[in-house]
């Protein structure tokens, strides 16, 4: 899933980081991006700022995970009746 950064007042796409192995620096922070940008939007010149909590939109498609392992049945206890022994090797 791609990770979009958008600009808050005009909507302009600022980045887009489609895939691990884009690049060799990975995923850039919002200050690494605002850095880079001048600090500014490149279309309207607003301020590139760190984002709070609630401009962080989370959007996309949601998939029940695949159930790879089936259940395991319940087995009874092994013969000596649930209680554990030691052994001793002495040489």
């Amino acid at each position: 899933m791609p990770v979009i950064f958008r600009c808050k007042k005009c909507g302009a796409v600022i980045y887009v980081f489609k895939r691990v192995g884009q690049d060799c620096f990975g995923l850039p922070t919002p200050t690494e991006l605002s850095l880079k940008l001048g600090g500014r939007c490149p279309r309207c010149g607003r301020i590139i700022g760190v984002p709070a909590l609630d401009d962080v939109r989370i959007e996309g498609r949601v998939k029940p995970l695949p159930v790879y392992i089936e259940p395991l049945e319940e087995t009874p206890l092994a013969s000596h009746g649930g209680v554990l022994s030691t052994a001793s090797v002495s040489q």
